[in-house]
Order: structure tokens, then sequence, then C-alpha cells
């Protein structure tokens, strides 16, 4: 609700009235307005705007007053009312701070719990990414055992192959039969290589040639 006064010359038997609703209008809603500010509402600019305003309508009726042959007990009423005004506008001031206060400890405590959030993610994330790290590492570890153990198996299998093939050189020494037997599978198998490489250098020339 807005109030209005007529900003000419006002007579004292309206001033009275006039004051003591603009003051009550003043006070009323710089109570709703620390209760909007300290509940971080919204609507605290627009009731700032109507306070201000019913400022201005009050210090515009205490200048248009005319002091001249005012009693003493009048006179004394609008000084009182000019520091009532004085005393409401010391308020506002202090509710505006305070509202301006809590707003910013309102957006601090956001980034705060923000960042919180944000570095609780991060942390998440990070330990979601070691425990990848760690899996692969169990994964290599594993796949390295492996190896280790396919090699020992191939190394002991050559060395078996190696013992054998020394103790099958060693009878063949010993026994002459063997020996020439031996003898005889590697000349074969020699000249069974000339043969399939002749062969095959045979049928690859003449297919070049009839290309």
């Amino acid at each position: 609700m807005t109030h209005r006064v007529d900003l000419h010359t006002t007579s004292w038997s309206h001033y009275p009235r006039e004051a003591k609703q603009l003051t009550a209008l003043i006070e009323q809603k710089l109570l709703s307005l620390q209760r909007l500010g300290e509940g971080g509402k919204d609507g605290c600019q627009a009731l700032k705007e109507e306070i201000e305003e019913h400022f201005e309508q009050l210090r515009a009726l205490n200048d248009s007053v005319p002091e001249d042959n005012l009693p003493r007990s009048d006179r004394l009423r609008l000084e009182r009312n000019r520091e009532l005004y004085n005393e409401n506008k010391a308020d506002f001031e202090r509710v505006l701070k305070n509202v301006e206060t809590h707003k910013q400890r309102t957006e601090l405590l956001g980034n705060v719990q923000s960042s919180i959030l944000e570095y609780s993610e991060a942390h998440q994330a990070l330990n979601r990414e070691a425990d990848d790290i760690a899996n692969a590492r169990r994964s290599l570890e594993a796949v390295y055992a492996q190896a280790t153990s396919g090699h020992e198996t191939l190394i002991h299998t050559q060395n078996m192959l190696d013992r054998a093939g020394n103790r099958i050189r060693e009878l063949g020494t010993k026994i002459p039969a063997i020996h020439s037997l031996l003898n005889s599978i590697n000349r074969k198998y020699r000249r069974d290589h000339i043969i399939v490489g002749t062969l095959i250098g045979f049928l690859v020339f003449v297919t070049w040639l009839f290309w």
C-alpha cells in the first residue's frame, strides 16, 4: 500500500496524523524487510524502494510544515518527529547492511558447499581411477606370471630335448648300427630337401616361362 501526501504547505491540523501514519508504515515495513533479509527470500529490493519512497514523503511532510507562530508544544512535537525520522533512517541503513551481509554470507556458504561437492566428486573420480589402475596392474602382473611360467616351461622342454638328443648321439657313437642309421636318416633328409627344392625351382621356371 502506497501512502500519498500533499507536498505543498501542510496545515498543522493534518500534520500529526499524516506524520504518524507514515512513521508507523515505515517501521512496519522495516520489520518486514528485516524478516525477508534474514529468511533469504525475494522481494527485498521492491520493499526497499517502497520504504525509500515513504522516507521521502515523510521528509517532505516535515519540511512543509510552517514553523512560524507554532506553539512551543507543537514545535517540540515537530522536532521529535524529525528525530524519529533520523532514527528510522539509521535503522533502515542498518537493516540494509544486515540484509546485504546475510546475502553475501548465503552466497559464500553456497560457494563453499559447491566447492565441497566438486571436491568430493573429484575425489571419487580419483578413487575410481586409482581402482582402475590397480586392477590393470593386477592384470599385468597375472599376464607376466603366466609368461614367466610359459618361458620356464619352454626352457625345461628345451633342456629335456637337448638331453634326449645328447643321449641319442651318445648311443649312436657307442652302437655303430644306430650311428649308421642316424647318418642314413640325415642323408635321406638332405636328399629329399634337394629334390623338393629342385622340383619347386623347375615348376617356378616353367610357370614364369609360359606366363
